[in-house]
């Protein structure tokens, strides 16, 4: 066999030849065909991962951010697979100035029972096309209402984005310099086989239904937080080690 075909056919096998485990276990969206334990994007101001998962009543996190352009981008994040995760009470300050809420609204009321069912609130924007498995690949998110869904007699963006993250986003003038509190409430339903806030799923299902992942993360930025599929840092350093090899091969054979 040809040596430049045979590093060929051993960098293949050697992928092949991985662990399976978490074939998105860096930052990452839902892949477009189907969900494979993609991470969360980087840059997260506040990151519920480690967390005791709140599932009788709502809890509210807060996190501070400095701003560094005049709009910044409030972006959450959310994850909950094979259940729902409860997002309501989002909101902007300016803590330099003592200045009142800048985001529109936080509490997915402003839509009334127009929204309910939406994927996207009013005055939000998804930041990447909806996906969950549960939904046959094209719903992560909507808004809701009432005790059923929310937990409370009120509306809130209730999600269960299955091994993957879905997220909103909503830009807001900003003072460079000032210093900003973003805080948000949060309830769970009782996340399978967990009962902490976590970025993966731990119980080594890392594809469809029965994961563990169920994670909230908030972002503060020029613009909203990425979210590429990417391949594991080890198949792509051994396809790369590999893809050397075939350059070097052809090299010293059009020497020859």
């Amino acid at each position: 066999m040809p040596l430049v075909k045979y590093l060929c056919v051993l960098a293949v096998a050697i992928l092949l030849a991985l662990p399976r485990g978490p074939a998105y276990a860096v930052p990452g969206i839902p892949c477009v065909n189907e969900a494979t334990n993609c991470g969360p994007p980087p840059g997260a101001i506040i990151d519920l991962a480690g967390g005791t998962v709140p599932t009788t009543s709502y809890m509210t996190y807060t996190a501070y951010f400095v701003a560094t352009v005049p709009t910044t981008y409030i972006t959450l994040t959310l994850r909950g697979d094979n259940t729902f995760i409860q997002l309501t009470d989002v909101a902007v300050a300016d803590q330099t100035t003592m200045g009142s809420n800048l985001l529109l609204n936080g509490d997915f009321s402003a839509g009334g029972m127009g929204d309910v069912g939406k994927a996207a609130p009013t005055d939000w924007s998804y930041i990447q096309p909806p996906y969950d498995v549960t939904e046959g690949g094209l719903k992560g998110g909507e808004v809701d209402y009432g005790t059923t869904d929310c937990g409370f007699l009120g509306y809130c963006y209730s999600d269960a984005a299955n091994q993957g993250y879905d997220g909103i986003t909503q830009p807001i003038t900003t003072a460079v310099g000032d210093q900003y509190q973003l805080s948000f409430s949060v309830l769970g339903s009782d996340p399978p086989g967990s009962t902490v806030f976590s970025q993966l799923s731990t119980n080594g299902i890392d594809f469809g239904l029965g994961g563990n992942g169920y994670d909230a993360l908030g972002y503060a930025g020029p613009t909203p937080p990425s979210l590429v599929p990417m391949p594991e840092p080890a198949s792509l350093a051994v396809l790369g080690t590999g893809l050397i090899g075939v350059g070097a091969a052809r090299r010293r054979r059009r020497r020859g």
